[in-house]
């Protein structure tokens, strides 16, 4: 946008922190319990350290450069995913509470475990490609461009055209904020 500032943060912590809040207790000789809900001192913790990295990205690149949090993709063994919910669900908060959008990669490829590589990760094939047609879409976002509801009214800017992208962002973002979810 401006040569200086990224045009999208996208950003995520779900997976690696599950490892550490699960992990932890065998720092001090106690058990690990991959099917634990985490407790509340736990989730209080990550929802700090989720304001803590969203100011801090705010305060590097500015309050206009559009962000979205990626929503925690589940692992493939079922049993170790009763707190990764946990922090899916306290980084929607929080995310809700500060403005920032939620990309619903990890809700949308929930049960299709047969495309996973590994555990955690996605392969190459569909969900791949859907995953590069969400990133594209937010990239089409950032550049002036508004669909509302499956409707294009803008496309983006040509490189001659000066535009308002914060302006435009957020004529789609608070359709997705305002959004309920079933």
């Amino acid at each position: 946008m401006n040569g200086k500032s990224p045009d999208l943060i996208l950003f995520h912590s779900g997976l690696w922190d599950h490892t550490f809040f699960i992990r932890a207790p065998e720092a001090v000789g106690g058990r690990v319990s991959f099917g634990r809900s985490l407790n509340w001192r736990e989730l209080r913790f990550y929802m700090q350290r989720i304001r803590m990295v969203i100011n801090m990205l705010r305060e590097q690149f500015g309050d206009d450069v559009p962000m979205i949090c990626r929503s925690v993709t589940l692992k493939k063994s079922l049993y170790s995913n009763v707190s990764i919910m946990n922090l899916d669900r306290a980084a929607r908060f929080v995310c809700n509470e500060l403005g920032v959008e939620m990309m619903e990669f990890g809700d949308i490829i929930r049960g299709y475990f047969q495309f996973y590589k590994d555990m955690v990760h996605i392969d190459r094939g569909p969900l791949s490609v859907m995953w590069a047609n969400m990133m594209f879409w937010y990239l089409f976002r950032t550049q002036g461009g508004v669909e509302v509801r499956g409707r294009l009214t803008e496309m983006p800017a040509n490189s001659t055209e000066v535009v308002n992208v914060t302006a435009q962002w957020h004529r789609c973002h608070g359709e997705f904020m305002t959004a309920k979810r079933y």
